[in-house]
């Protein structure tokens, strides 16, 4: 006869969701998670205490109580404040409480309510799928993907917000590059971005780190002095005002030849002036800001790309969790035959 677990977090009560997955020879593991509480039920063969359960290195449950706090922040863009665990094994019942001060044994690293919602188109298909059929050990580049994108969510500053932002973005050009196979050694980062914006309609080529360089320092002198307000607040890819989009598409000159790159003014905000950024932010050699100046026109591009980045991961991220279609998206994609 199988053993009866659940396993309380918080008080369980209120509108919730009920979900079911498979963990190895272990079927029906039953999830509920609800707005600051979880409930795990599932039958197995052999016996485990308490400790066992909320120890990172027993079967079956650490996964579990990983999954339930996940899907709270995808679902309630939430993190979960444990107060108390109750664990029922067959019909005998332990509740453990915890302080503010005496940390559950296990924990999120975001607190309370995030400073911006995951969208609820999230709240079903391929990534809430992704989530519960992936244990740890087969996390991947969507997974990191993912959890910079949720992290992006519960920050408040610019630089904050584009380090996430731009490693769920990097997560998810680099996992679409591994799928489009190459003849010899690997692609390059410029190759890899190409292949975003191709997948995407965005452009046809990725800038040389020259000429990123070169073109990122003439777009930041014109983005970061600009006044106009609904673009700054909300930076979004049908709101680039036309004067602005102009004067950018004129910087988007080849230095070694003739002609402009091929590129989508909306293509290179978000995948290369946002690559040009990371290369003077993300780097061992330039210090993540610990203070700034309100009249730090820099903030302004990074508002900027933060806005069109945050807005196209909203939108698409969650393509790299469907098989079928991220498989149609990068059908005919050739980044230069390489």
């Amino acid at each position: 006869m199988k053993n009866r677990y659940s396993i309380q977090i918080n008080l369980v009560r209120g509108k919730s969701y009920q979900f079911s997955y498979n963990y190895g020879a272990t079927k029906n593991v039953t999830l509920r998670v609800g707005r600051n509480f979880a409930e795990i039920r599932v039958r197995l063969s052999s016996l485990f205490s308490s400790e066992d359960i909320l120890s990172s290195n027993s079967y079956l449950f650490p996964d579990a109580i990983r999954k339930v706090l996940l899907l709270q922040m995808v679902l309630f863009s939430n993190s979960m404040n444990i107060r108390k665990i109750k664990i029922t094994v067959n019909s005998k019942s332990e509740t453990i409480n915890y302080s503010a001060d005496h940390h559950a044994p296990v924990y999120q690293l975001i607190s309370g309510q995030f400073q911006r919602s995951v969208p609820d188109t999230w709240k079903q298909g391929t990534v809430i799928d992704y989530i519960l059929s992936n244990p740890k050990s087969s996390f991947d580049m969507r997974t990191a993907a993912l959890f910079s994108y949720i992290l992006s969510k519960s920050k408040k500053y610019e630089s904050e917000r584009f380090v996430n932002l731009w490693m769920a973005f990097n997560g998810m050009y680099g996992f679409l590059s591994s799928l489009v196979p190459k003849a010899k050694g690997n692609r390059s980062e410029k190759d890899q971005i190409a292949l975003l914006m191709q997948t995407y309609g965005l452009g046809k080529e990725g800038i040389d780190s020259k000429d990123n360089n070169s073109i990122g320092q003439e777009v930041s002198k014109i983005l970061r002095h600009t006044d106009v307000a609904d673009f700054i607040t909300h930076p979004l890819k049908n709101n680039i005002p036309a004067d602005f989009a102009e004067n950018i598409r004129n910087c988007l000159n080849k230095s070694q030849s003739i002609g402009a790159y091929d590129i989508s003014v909306y293509g290179y905000l978000l995948a290369q002036f946002s690559y040009y950024f990371r290369c003077n932010i993300i780097h061992a050699d330039k210090p993540l800001n610990l203070i700034s100046y309100k009249d730090d026109h820099n903030l302004n591009c990074l508002r900027i790309i933060n806005g069109l980045l945050e807005e196209f991961l909203d939108e698409h991220l969650t393509d790299i969790f469907d098989n079928a279609k991220v498989q149609k998206l990068i059908e005919g994609v050739e980044i230069n035959g390489k």
